[in-house]
């Protein structure tokens, strides 16, 4: 059996966990969200036919609120690491930095 491969400091035989880490030339984030589960498969049914007409994130459904804060967590931790001041804006065609 070969070696587990080593991705950040996380070998790809342990569970995940949330940290953000190097990928040169560019940094890879991943956050553990807490009852995707069940959002996955409400998302999974909005994305089914006849789908979603227009933008996904307008739609006022409870698995679409909580994507966009859990979108909002991820990229406000993501600017926390990198020492940068923001302002997220929502706009209907998605999210602005």
């Amino acid at each position: 059996m070969a070696p587990a491969q080593k991705i950040g400091q996380v070998t790809m035989s342990e569970p995940a966990r949330d940290e953000i880490f190097p990928l040169w030339p560019t940094w890879v984030g991943q956050l553990q969200l807490p009852g995707a589960e069940q959002a996955n498969q409400a998302l999974a049914d909005l994305a089914a036919p006849p789908g979603v007409a227009g933008n996904l994130f307008e739609v006022d459904q409870r698995a679409v609120v909580w994507l966009r804060e859990w979108i909002e967590t991820a990229v406000g931790q993501w600017f926390e690491h990198a020492k940068v001041l923001y302002t997220v804006e929502r706009l209907t065609i998605g999210y602005f930095f």
